[in-house]
């Protein structure tokens, strides 16, 4: 059959993969399954995060089988994390519209349709917020929700709750993430939405996950929450400036209050409870800042360094769908 460039898009999904030997199976036949009824010409990178456990031959053997879909594998050196490996599979597509997942099935595939027509409405960046979850994580949720009101109210940017990993793009959005925004510590879901082109969210149920265990860490949320923070805003800066200036109002107030006390009564009220208390407060807030400080002094040392984002250690494509998409 003769493809034609102008009738039939290219479609790229980048597929971010961590030790998930128990579920990428199920979500190869699954995916393979939405994109047989789609039509776009595909093209599917597996990136390989560095995993340790037998997701590379599971990978291996999908493009040795393939032959409809043109398959890519990028196997990194190492373990960059999350964000690295999307930007990775990022660099290395070649599609008209690009669709960023994981590979554990808590992004279910069968939304693909949905962000694709949301994309055919104009929109450039379809955003993929979790609706309800079924696994175990609830307070994950909950902590999602605080995180992304916390960072709009110091943030000059509004994010959209609940936003995940699990998002679609066009062509010139992927071609600006290519080129800019290519920071050591990274919140792609956040890059998306500040670059000012037209975007709309879907909603979307996080399903129990069929195999394994969640490779994202508490300490890795967290991590990643402080990135976005501090990435987006600069008002924790500021944090040490308002609290000094709070300080400063109680002192003269204290101070007036103690000259009063003294032209008057002639005696100085006691107060050695209070102002142990009140210097013990006064460090505990200054080494709060110190810390808030040492955050963006971290994250400025680390750019300088100018490391790469991710080494790729090797890149093998299948033979099927190539003559289709290049």
């Amino acid at each position: 059959m003769a493809y034609s460039k102008s009738t039939i898009k290219k479609l790229s999904v980048v597929i971010s993969v961590y030790n998930e030997e128990r579920s990428l199976e199920s979500f190869w036949r699954e995916l393979q399954n939405v994109l047989n009824n789609i039509n776009f010409i595909c093209e599917i990178i597996f990136v390989n995060d560095g995993s340790i456990d037998k997701s590379q031959e599971i990978i291996d053997s999908i493009l040795c089988e393939e032959n409809q879909f043109l398959v890519k594998s990028i196997q990194l050196t190492r373990s960059y994390g999350h964000e690295a490996a999307m930007i990775a599979g990022i660099d290395n597509s070649n599609g008209d519209l690009l669709i960023c997942m994981d590979s554990d099935l808590q992004h279910p595939p069968n939304k693909i349709p949905e962000m694709i027509a949301k994309n055919s409405e104009g929109y450039d960046v379809v955003i993929m917020m979790q609706n309800k979850r079924f696994d175990k994580r609830i307070l994950k949720k909950y902590l999602s929700q605080l995180f992304y009101n916390l960072l709009n109210i110091i943030s000059e940017f509004n994010f959209e709750l609940n936003g995940t990993d699990f998002f679609l793009i066009s062509e010139r959005v992927v071609d600006i993430l290519k080129t800019n925004y290519r920071e050591s510590n990274r919140f792609l879901r956040g890059y998306i939405q500040i670059m000012g082109f037209s975007k709309a969210s879907l909603s979307f149920d996080v399903n129990k996950r069929s195999e394994g265990e969640s490779k994202y860490s508490f300490r890795n949320l967290v991590k990643l929450a402080i990135t976005a923070l501090t990435s987006f805003s600069k008002t924790p800066l500021y944090f040490g400036l308002i609290i000094g200036l709070i300080f400063m109002i109680f002192s003269i107030a204290g101070g007036i209050y103690t000259f009063l006390n003294y032209i008057f009564d002639k005696s100085v009220p006691s107060g050695y409870t209070t102002i142990v208390m009140f210097l013990c407060f006064c460090f505990a807030v200054l080494y709060i800042i110190i810390g808030i400080s040492a955050i963006y002094i971290g994250s400025i040392y680390e750019e300088n360094q100018m490391r790469p984002v991710y080494i790729v250690k090797s890149i093998n494509i299948s033979k099927g769908g190539n003559e289709k998409y290049l």
